[in-house]
């Protein structure tokens, strides 16, 4: 296998190269074993091409599969089971004993640590056993209902938060919403708008400087950054984590984004629809990229003498990260003579314990370089203030033109395919690869006739876009 990946490359695999990468790796007298969850999510042509697939690797090895998947009105048809290889079927029952196994573990684990804090001590029991009657078989909503019962003050409040428990998982994220809404209503929405559009889910450094972006304002403001990300997050209640390896920003299940996305059908104030989450998205994205300081570098060899006074901090901010800063901070409180700090000792000295880069501490530069024309492009009618950003990054050289994603799609390519001719036309006289190749061979010319879209061919022939 080893020497197989060796000639192969690391290219980024269709679902037909994994089938033949599959197929030239698994011992045909082995039992292999694909577990799934989740794909009663996806839509129709997706688990269609999923299916598929397995079906095929069954055919050349003895592959058993196993789908997980809600027992719903629609749910189970839509998987074709019947297109597998002796297929059954397993309900798990709502008094699954490892629910309440859950449920006696979670409660012990957040009283021993102090999360959970009740006066009288069989108001525990009474938790356990409301949650094991209204569980219905669902995990997250008994640990949300946790999570939320934590936060409760009194044993009154508890009891109360009991009698009132929300039945579905719906019901249970617009409560919690609703609860965190007090600490930015506002900055909840953009938060989770953020969260939802993103291409790959954002690292809390990247999360920290889009949410200090006022859309159309191109000019840097640092005091506008959280200074504390999970303070920030915190208006969003429990339905979002922090992965705490990758420091990735993420919704704690996907239902929670099924319920955001659900637009007008949704919960007034708390949905949104997912061209809305987009629309946020490219403004912030389009006006990063017209900031002006993203040149900004720092020596390795020398680092000049400066004064905390003869400096902008703004710019300090911009070399340090925040474990610096403070100490920065503190050492302006101590010092009865603060301007008497050389601020060259801190940027050499604790930059090189720190995360300080060579260049610049700008985390969302290369999501907003990598990602700006997916989400422009889905902009209805384009925005002429977004139009204009996007031409000024490209004359600062901010953007590369030729810019390629993990499919080998470059931005005139994705612009072709959506009918974008403004944008088509901005990228040609940038000088963009006119004949540039996806993955699969097929270039922005043979996107624009696929889509129908007369006036983009026109225009990509003019400039001596060739038919293959």
């Amino acid at each position: 296998m080893s020497e197989d990946l060796a000639v192969m490359g690391l290219p980024v695999l269709d679902s037909d190269g994994i089938l033949r990468l599959l197929n030239r790796t698994l011992d045909p007298t082995c039992r292999a074993y694909f577990i799934l969850d989740g794909l009663d999510e996806c839509d129709v042509s997706q688990k269609e091409d999923v299916i598929l697939h397995l079906r095929e690797i069954q055919t050349v090895c003895p592959l058993l599969i196993c789908l997980s998947f809600r027992d719903e009105a629609g749910k189970a048809p839509a998987l074709y089971p019947e297109t597998f290889a002796r297929p059954s079927m397993i309900s798990i029952p709502e008094n699954n004993p490892d629910i309440a196994e859950f449920i006696q573990t979670e409660l012990e684990r957040r009283v021993e640590f102090g999360r959970l804090r009740v006066g009288e001590p069989t108001l525990v029991l009474e938790i356990r056993d409301a949650l094991l009657e209204r569980a219905q078989g669902m995990f997250l909503w008994v640990l949300l209902q946790i999570n939320s019962l934590c936060l409760a003050k009194t044993d009154e409040s508890i009891r109360h938060a009991l009698a009132d428990l929300p039945r579905d998982l719906p019901g249970t994220f617009s409560r919690i919403l609703e609860q965190s809404a007090a600490l930015g209503k506002e900055d909840q929405r953009r938060t989770l708008e953020f969260i939802t559009a993103a291409c790959h889910p954002l690292t809390t450094d990247e999360l920290r400087e889009a949410l200090s972006v006022v859309p159309g304002d191109p000019d840097w403001n640092p005091a506008l950054m959280p200074n504390d990300i999970y303070a920030a997050l915190a208006c969003c209640g429990s339905l979002v984590i922090v992965d705490e390896e990758t420091l990735s920003v993420k919704l704690i299940h996907h239902s929670v984004k099924q319920f955001l996305l659900s637009g007008s059908e949704g919960v007034a104030g708390q949905t949104f629809t997912i061209q809305d989450a987009n629309n946020a998205m490219a403004g912030i994205v389009m006006t990063y990229l017209n900031y002006c300081v993203f040149d900004t570098q720092l020596s390795n060899r020398e680092v000049p003498q400066v004064r905390h006074g003869a400096v902008p901090m703004k710019v300090i901010s911009s070399v340090l990260d925040s474990s610096s800063i403070q100490k920065l901070a503190l050492r302006l409180l101590k010092y009865q003579e603060p301007s008497s700090i050389d601020v060259r000792k801190v940027l050499a000295g604790d930059g090189q314990h720190s995360k300080m880069q060579t260049t610049n501490q700008f985390y969302f530069l290369l999501y907003a370089r990598s990602y700006w024309a997916q989400h422009l492009l889905h902009v209805p009618g384009q925005d002429a203030a977004i139009y204009r950003f996007l031409r000024r990054a490209l004359d600062q050289n901010v953007l590369f033109v030729d810019e390629r994603d993990d499919f080998g799609r470059t931005p005139l390519w994705l612009a072709a395919e959506g009918g974008h001719e403004a944008v088509v036309r901005l990228l040609l006289e940038k000088g963009a690869a006119i004949d540039s190749k996806d993955s699969s061979g097929r270039t922005p010319l043979s996107r624009a006739t696929e889509g129908g879209y007369e006036a983009v061919v026109r225009l990509l022939e003019s400039y001596g876009a060739q038919s293959t």
